[in-house]
């Protein structure tokens, strides 16, 4: 393993802008850290929080029913989010290097990925708390090996499945039987694997089956692993199936219908674009952090936080990276005998029809509180107002190349990370922040939402002057975004 971490050292000192590569790298850190305190503090609470929402049960007992959904939970995740490191393989397979010693070096790496940390930093802190307040138990131990178990048994699978399709949709066919037999009370699959890692509290060697499936898993994945990686399969163009998408209902757009079809395609088409539609559905769940916690009910400017990403989780993954998105043809695109303006006016509506189905989609929101909806309303006015503009101005200076098949890596992409995005992700969250606050704070909390709407719907009036102004930054920059997005 050392002389591997020796090559990644000097691979990663010796590439270009490495410097600003390790600048992007510390404040990921740094974000890290945050997260790991977080989980920890977590961990820690845990037993408190278990024994006060569910005071007629233990906290381990009360635990049981929820561990499928959350390795389900685990599964999707990894599934959309996390890439296998497997960026050099090509280069240590020209090396005087077993590939045995390659694969193993491989799944090694990818234990010690952020992903499967959960046990480490929330399990052992609310293991320690258990055997304290309740006397330490060798059952304790066994059941938390058990869910590490299941844990790096989904981190293995996740080789297979990221490389096949085939293996995701048996999943998906699985869940969706064992929901309906749930449903239907025939075999109720949560409650059975609650049942299973219950016993090991009373049958510690019972950990033993979990430990040999992760060992059956390692050697399946190791032997599918030998089978896939060869020099010749990396260099060997591969073949895709396209989906035909004619989409005729928008031709009568006009010559915008050529842009809007162009990346309605590519968000069908591949997997980042795809990862980030699935990331914008999730968004559509984040204002229940907020609106379901009586602390932030008496703080409405933190209450617009979480509206401002209901309606406008598309606006900040697929927004912030305009152009990015057509780096990889953009020379193609240039070349062509279209107008900037019309491109900036497709890029406006797709993300203006978005945000406003977000906001509609998030009618639920209702029956929480009709306060929250308000704020997810007015929210979204100022999203597809101002908040489309920001990200086509931030588009002007984004000159970083968007590789299409390749998913984002939480913890680890620094390939794909701009400055321009994180710095003007700040007037996107605090100047609506400031706005609301400012009216509800002068004024009343019904001033504070037609300040944010206002603001928004101002967006709307002086929409072609600013549009007019940004075609004309888009081409002072254009050779410089070309040149850009060649180099990387």
């Amino acid at each position: 393993m050392s002389l591997f971490f020796r090559l990644m050292w000097k691979s990663f000192f010796r590439a270009p802008q490495w410097e600003t590569k390790l600048v992007v790298r510390i404040l990921i850190g740094f974000f890290g850290l945050y997260m790991f305190v977080s989980f920890l503090f977590l961990g820690v609470g845990m037993y408190f929080i278990l024994e006060e929402q569910f005071p007629d049960q233990s906290p381990m007992a009360s635990i049981q029913p929820w561990l499928l959904s959350y390795f389900t939970t685990e599964f999707l995740i990894r599934y959309f989010l996390q890439q296998m490191p497997a960026t050099q393989l090509q280069t240590y397979l020209l090396m005087p290097i077993k590939r045995s010693k390659i694969i193993r070096q491989l799944l090694v790496r990818s234990t010690l990925s952020f992903y499967n940390s959960t046990p480490w930093i929330i399990g052992i802190p609310f293991l320690v708390v258990l055997s304290y307040k309740e006397g330490f138990q060798w059952g304790f131990v066994a059941w938390w090996i058990g869910i590490l178990s299941v844990i790096l048994s989904i981190n293995l699978l996740n080789f297979m499945v990221n490389r096949s399709n085939r293996h995701f949709w048996i999943f998906v066919g699985v869940a969706a039987l064992s929901s309906g037999l749930s449903y239907l009370q025939i075999f109720e699959l949560d409650a059975w694997v609650g049942k299973a890692f219950e016993r090991l509290l009373e049958h510690p060697w019972e950990v033993g089956i979990y430990l040999l499936v992760l060992a059956l898993v390692y050697q399946s994945t190791y032997t599918y692993l030998r089978g896939q990686i060869y020099l010749d399969k990396g260099l060997k163009k591969r073949d895709y199936m396209v989906q035909n998408l004619d989409l005729p209902f928008l031709n009568r757009f006009g010559k915008l219908s050529i842009f809007l079809r162009n990346d309605i395609r590519l968000i069908v088409r591949n997997v980042r674009t795809r990862q980030v539609s699935f990331m914008s559905v999730m968004f559509l769940f984040y204002g229940l952090i907020f609106g379901t916690q009586e602390v932030y009910l008496e703080m409405p400017a933190v209450l617009v936080f979480g509206g401002l990403f209901v309606s406008g989780g598309f606006l900040m993954t697929f927004g912030q990276n305009i152009p990015a998105w057509d780096s990889e043809y953009y020379p193609l695109l240039m070349s062509q005998n279209l107008s900037y303006r019309e491109y900036l006016l497709s890029k406006w509506w797709l993300m203006v029809v978005v945000t406003a189905a977000s906001a509609v989609v998030a009618f639920p929101y209702l029956w929480l509180s009709t306060q929250m909806y308000a704020i997810i309303l007015a929210g979204a006015v100022f999203n597809m107002g101002v908040g489309s503009l920001l990200n086509l101005y931030s588009g002007v200076y984004n000159q970083t190349r968007m590789p299409l098949n390749v998913k984002a890596k939480a913890f680890e992409n620094t390939k794909a990370f701009s400055l321009v995005q994180f710095v003007f992700v700040i007037p996107k969250i605090l100047v609506p922040m400031g706005l609301f606050y400012a009216g509800y704070r002068l004024i009343s909390f019904e001033a504070g939402l037609a300040v944010l709407a206002g603001t928004g719907i101002l967006g709307f009036v002086f929409r072609e002057p600013l549009l007019n102004a940004l075609a004309k930054l888009f081409m002072q920059q254009k050779y410089k975004a070309l040149a850009a997005f060649r180099k990387q």
